[in-house]
């Protein structure tokens, strides 16, 4: 590969390293002791998921705005006909997939505006360090076929792109890497929050694809 695409290649790269990075640190329990530290658990549960929601969709925005503008490092390839036609089918299903969960999370509190109202109005904020209240594990509808559905959602959204070039496809690779990763970290939280429990239900569903046997069951 020659300088001419091996430079956008790398800065896409490094762009991307550079957001998950900065997403994972914001994310970190570590991250938000430091915070309690400075303004206290109030302010964290009370304003911190809706702050990190609001963060995450801006440097995702810029994130991706730095990616577009990176010269082309080659030609768009052309895909077979019925590869073609499938992507947009498995972008929708993706979607769907990122939709399905809210059937069990509650949005608001997923994207800390209750928990915002509540610190203002000066009410109790119950909940973990961001607020949340997990009632249990959520074996239920989707979850029941995969454990991470928004990531697979993503997955399939980002890598099904009907018209994928060499920066495309760099962006692709970076962010299905973070993806598998984040799914890992995920596990690993959630274990720690319901232990035993969690891990039987490892045993039983899969993390991001669905095995036949449990599609079936549909």
């Amino acid at each position: 590969m020659t300088m001419l695409y091996l430079k956008p290649v790398l800065n896409i790269l490094l762009i991307f390293t550079t957001f998950a990075f900065v997403h994972s640190i914001t994310v970190s329990n570590r991250f938000k002791f430091f915070i309690i530290g400075l303004f206290g658990e109030r302010f964290v549960k009370g304003c911190y998921r809706l702050i990190f929601t609001s963060f995450s969709v801006i440097i995702t925005g810029i994130t991706f705005t730095l990616i577009a503008i990176q010269p082309n490092a080659g030609q768009t390839i052309e895909l077979p006909y019925i590869i073609r036609i499938l992507c947009p089918v498995f972008q929708f299903i993706g979607l769907i997939l990122i939709i399905l969960p809210f059937k069990y999370i509650n949005i608001l509190e997923f994207t800390g505006i209750s928990q915002f109202f509540s610190y203002i109005k000066g009410k109790k904020i119950s909940g973990d360090l961001e607020g949340l209240n997990l009632k249990g594990l959520i074996t239920d509808g989707i979850f029941g076929y995969v454990r991470h559905p928004l990531y697979l959602g993503s997955f399939l959204i980002i890598t099904f792109n009907p018209s994928p070039d060499i920066n495309k496809i760099a962006l692709i690779i970076a962010a299905d890497i973070y993806f598998i990763i984040g799914g890992i970290i995920e596990q690993q939280r959630l274990v720690k929050i319901f232990g035993d429990e969690y891990i039987e239900y490892m045993k039983i569903v899969p993390a991001f694809f669905p095995t036949l046997r449990r599609i079936k069951r549909i």
